[in-house]
C-alpha cells in the first residue's frame, strides 16, 4: 500500500524540490508520520513503514516535506493513538491520503507516546532486551520475559522504545519475578539496535 504524507512545519510559501530518500531527516518525518496515517487505512492492522518512495521539500520558516511511502501489514492491531498537531483527509480509493504536521522548528520534537504492549515491533523489542536485562536481576538463575507492562515510543533518528517488563522464573514450589525497565534505541534501515538504559527492581516471591 503507498501513502501520501504531507509534513508541513509553516504556512506554504517556496517552491518544492526533491530530497534524497535517505536523508535522516526525511526518515524522521516518515516514522512520525506513519501513526497518523492508520486511520486512513481501510484495515484493521497496524501498518508500518517499508520503504520511503519519493520525497520532495520546501523551504518556509521550518521545511514542508511530501512523502510518498509504502507500508507493510503488521500482525498487531492498529494502535488508535493520536498525537497534537495532525490532521488527516479522507483517503482516496486507490489508498492515498494526507497528512498535515504543524511545528515551527525544523525538527519535530520527539515526545514518548503510548503504543499498545501489544503490537508486534514493541513484542520484539522486548524479546531483545530480554537477555541484557540479566544482569540487573540479583539472582542467578536466568529470568524469562512474561509480560510486557507499559510501552512509549519516541521518534528520533530511529525509534527509542521505553519499556515496563515482568520478567520471571519458577525456583522449586515458589514463582520469582521482577519488574524491569529498559529503553532501546532501534534504526532499522541501519540494522542498528542497542540498550541505552536499563534496571530492574527487588525480585517478588510468590508460592504456588
Amino acid at each position: 500500500m503507498h501513502v501520501e504524507a504531507l509534513c508541513t512545519m509553516a504556512q506554504l510559501a517556496g517552491g518544492w524540490s526533491k530530497k534524497p530518500v535517505d536523508d535522516e531527516q526525511v526518515k524522521t518525518m516518515a516514522l512520525f508520520a506513519v501513526p497518523h496515517v492508520q486511520g486512513e487505512i481501510n484495515h484493521s492492522n497496524f501498518f508500518k513503514l517499508s520503504s520511503i518512495d519519493d520525497v520532495e521539500a520546501q523551504v518556509v520558516s521550518g521545511m514542508n516535506y511530501r512523502i510518498t511511502m509504502t507500508l507493510e501489514q503488521t500482525t498487531s492491531d492498529k494502535a488508535a493513538a493520536t498525537q497534537e498537531g495532525c490532521e488527516h483527509q479522507t483517503a482516496s480509493p486507490a489508498g492515498k491520503v494526507a497528512a498535515w504536521v504543524h511545528t515551527s522548528d525544523p525538527l519535530i520534537p520527539g515526545g514518548y507516546i503510548s503504543v499498545p504492549v501489544d503490537r508486534e515491533d514493541v513484542q520484539e523489542i522486548a524479546r531483545f532486551a530480554e537477555p541484557h536485562l540479566q544482569s540487573e536481576i540479583p539472582h542467578p538463575a536466568y529470568f524469562l520475559l512474561e509480560t510486557v507492562d507499559k510501552a512509549e515510543t519516541q521518534v528520533v533518528a530511529g525509534t527509542n522504545y521505553r519499556l515496563t517488563l515482568t520478567l520471571a522464573k519458577l525456583l522449586w514450589s515458589m514463582k520469582a519475578s521482577v519488574e524491569c525497565n529498559v529503553i532501546v534505541f532501534d534504526q532499522s534501515w541501519t540494522n542498528t539496535r542497542r540498550v541505552t538504559s536499563k534496571s530492574c527492581g527487588p525480585i517478588q516471591f510468590r508460592a504456588i
